[in-house]
């Protein structure tokens, strides 16, 4: 049966069917739509079935690039019931929905069996699905059916389970749905193999291939389960207890098999499953290979090949950033105890079995760390550059200048300060530099609304990025395209997860670079980044983890230009879990550590936009505010008084800070005013002693050199 259309749209128990009952064979059904092909409510649906002991009939269906959707319990089926294979069920579309209790379904039963005649012996057909775009397996129908593409051989059958093969860049599986190849009966399941770049599970979605039980008495079935095995080149994330399972009865567990994917993210109480849970000690658990380049659990998270009573299978990680878990610190004990702080509410009545008082409080709101993407790219490449002092700083200057009128609202002015620069570099073997204009124009671009010049921008960067050789700049390249992506995707709603998704893949790059270099500052500001967007999206059991290793790499430093960031979201993090003595103590150690940063700012100005009072003021304010909180969660005097002492304490810290950058900027702008002066002098002390000026220059803002020391923002002359 062959159907050809512009759109194809079915609903309300429409059916294209191909079925024999008696010994002949069922039909092919091929069907086509240029655009897109709809099926919807449930009864409707594209059968081809075998009712007596006829083989099932294939059933293809192709759209042009366009949608094929189903949904409020639509189905495409392929089937027999009795001795024969079913059919194939073949897919090629742009993009394939299954949603409210839909399914694709291949399976093999013994339906109208006469009493006393033995299994059947039909094996489910094979399904295979190529979509240019995405799968999306999601939602349940309201009598609590799961959406779902399945081969299965039904508990009736000896027969085996076909195989599934899916070929997407995005496949996405959640609310319960499933894509499984399962033997309910003696017989085998299925092999399920999936080409993906990226692949999702969520909110107990499930890949699966099992052997279950015998059909007859429930015994445990003989059958092996096969394997599942997924090749991914972006990242594969298991969450809400989401599986990912190759198990049987008896006999031996399947293999799963996960390749070269970036990043394997397991959270939430997912599982990977390998195993064999006969009693009688008869099983083996399967075999699990992961190869990824970074691989993240959860504590709550299971990796296990087990047999409940027999031979353990086996797993196998390969990855250059391992689980993160197994490092992790214990928070010290605070001196602000949580026992001595919080006193039971209604504690006349504990006792009795009266009510309970729950106090709930506001999180504080995460510090904006990355406002402008810095020059330490700049500076990295000055490395191995052989160009001259006044040449790099010359680019220094005009991103540093761009970035102020940026931050001020005067977005021609940075405007016209990158261009310059870009007219500057045109012929220029400064990649690193020319990256940096691209990153950063692509966020002026977001501020005008230019979407898709800020992502044409931010692609012509990471290209730059790839043609980098030193390791050094590599890293700086993918942590700066990362922020890029995050600022645009905070104003382009539409590109949000294209955006996001890009950003993640850069930091673990940026992390895997990192361990490479060897060097924990980098580590650490690689592991902070990647703990702020998992904390962006949500994930904040995995995001404590992160920022915690990020802390202890950073702890390794006396001046780590973040480490006071990462604690701030460490203490975040906590206050949500309703820990506040631990959240308490590590918003005081990300204030003792801004003070260290801000006294090292001194010695050398990269440090100095990080630790202005401007940038430290959201700091101190949310520790005062989650201070103020705490005095109110029923604590006694005592505890009170030392919270009050503590919020005097950074309140006056504050203080300090505004007063100090106050008389700084006053001191700045008098040096200013002198710098005719000094330079006249430079030229007089140049001409003389045959040095060049443009090592010697006062300018504000400049790097310190050995004929200049710093005084805050200003230099003064040290030469003669």
């Amino acid at each position: 049966m062959d159907v050809t259309a512009q759109s194809i749209e079915m609903a309300g128990g429409a059916l294209i069917s191909a079925t024999s009952f008696g010994s002949g064979d069922a039909g092919n059904i091929d069907a086509r739509a240029t655009s897109n092909f709809e099926l919807r409510d449930s009864g409707t649906g594209i059968l081809s079935n075998a009712q007596g002991s006829g083989a099932g009939g294939d059933v293809a269906l192709r759209t042009q690039g366009g949608r094929l959707r189903l949904e409020d319990g639509a189905a495409i089926t392929a089937q027999t019931t009795r001795n024969a294979r079913a059919g194939d069920i073949s897919i090629a579309t742009g993009s394939l929905e299954l949603l409210g209790g839909s399914m694709i379904d291949n399976s093999t039963s013994a339906q109208g069996r006469l009493k006393g005649e033995g299994l059947t012996t039909g094996s489910a057909g094979s399904i295979e699905i190529v979509a240019s775009e995405s799968v999306r397996l999601a939602s349940m129908s309201t009598q609590g059916d799961t959406s779902r593409v399945t081969s299965r051989s039904l508990a009736e059958s000896s027969g085996a389970a076909g195989s599934i093969r899916i070929t997407a860049p995005a496949v996405r599986v959640g609310d319960r749905a499933s894509i499984s190849a399962t033997a309910d009966g003696p017989g085998t399941g299925g092999e399920i193999q999936l080409d993906v770049m990226d692949l999702a599970l969520s909110e107990e979605g499930r890949i699966s291939t099992f052997a279950a039980v015998g059909a007859e008495g429930g015994s445990p079935g003989d059958g092996e389960a096969r394997s599942i095995r997924i090749r991914s080149t972006g990242e594969v994330r298991l969450r809400d207890r989401s599986e990912i399972e190759a198990s049987v009865g008896a006999n031996r567990g399947g293999d799963v098999e996960i390749s070269r994917p970036r990043s394997m993210v397991l959270e939430d109480e997912s599982r990977i499953l390998a195993q064999a849970r006969a009693d009688d000690g008869s099983g083996v658990g399967g075999r699990i290979e992961i190869r990824a380049d970074a691989f993240f659990a959860s504590p709550t998270s299971t990796v296990s090949a087990d047999s409940s009573a027999g031979v353990n299978g086996e797993v196998i990680l390969t990855s250059s950033i391992a689980t993160i878990e197994e490092d992790l610190r214990p928070v010290e004990a605070s001196l602000l105890d949580a026992g001595t702080l919080l006193r039971p509410p209604c504690e006349a009545r504990a006792a009795s079995a009266g009510g309970s008082l729950v106090v709930a409080s506001k999180a504080p709101e995460p510090i904006d760390e990355e406002r402008w993407l810095s020059s330490s790219l700049v500076i990295g490449e000055r490395r191995e550059s052989q160009e001259s002092i006044a040449e790099v700083e010359g680019a220094l200057r005009r991103m540093d200048d761009a970035g102020r009128a940026l931050a001020d609202g005067k977005l021609e002015k940075a405007r016209r300060e990158l261009d310059a620069l870009s007219e500057e570099l045109d012929d220029s073997d400064r990649v690193s530099t020319r990256l940096l204009v691209f990153a950063n124009r692509a966020r002026l671009d977001a501020e005008h609304g230019s979407w898709e010049t800020a992502i044409r921008s931010t692609r012509e960067a990471r290209r730059l990025a790839d043609a980098l050789e030193n390791d050094f700049v590599r890293w700086a390249s993918r942590v700066h395209l990362a922020q890029t992506q995050i600022l645009l995707a905070s104003k382009a709603s539409k590109r949000r997860v294209q955006l996001v998704e890009g950003a993640h893949r850069d930091l673990v790059d940026a992390v895997r670079i990192a361990r490479v270099l060897g060097t924990a500052r980098e580590y650490s500001a690689s592991l902070g980044r990647l703990a702020r967007r998992y904390e962006m999206e949500g994930h904040r059991e995995h995001s404590l983890a992160l920022v915690r290793d990020a802390i202890g790499a950073g702890e390794q430093f006396n001046t780590s230009a973040e480490l006071h960031l990462w604690y701030a979201m460490e203490g975040r993090i906590l206050w949500t879990q309703g820990r506040a003595s631990a959240a308490l103590n590590s918003y005081r150690r990300a204030v003792d550590a801004a003070a260290r940063l801000r006294r090292a700012a001194f010695r050398d100005p990269r440090y100095e936009s990080k630790v202005s009072h401007q940038a430290l003021d959201e700091l101190h304010l949310a520790y005062i505010d989650l201070l103020f909180q705490s005095a109110d969660l029923g604590v006694d005097a005592d505890a009170q008084s030392r919270l009050f002492a503590e919020v005097r304490r950074v309140a006056e810290l504050s203080q300090a800070v505004a007063l100090e950058d106050y008389f700084r900027d006053e001191c700045v702008a008098l040096l200013e005013s002198r710098t005719r002066t000094l330079d006249e002098l430079v030229s007089e002390y140049g001409r003389g002693s045959g040095s060049r000026l443009s090592d010697c220059s006062f300018e504000p803002r400049r790097a310190a050199r050995r004929d200049v020391v710093r005084i805050s923002k200003g230099y003064v002359y040290r030469g003669v």
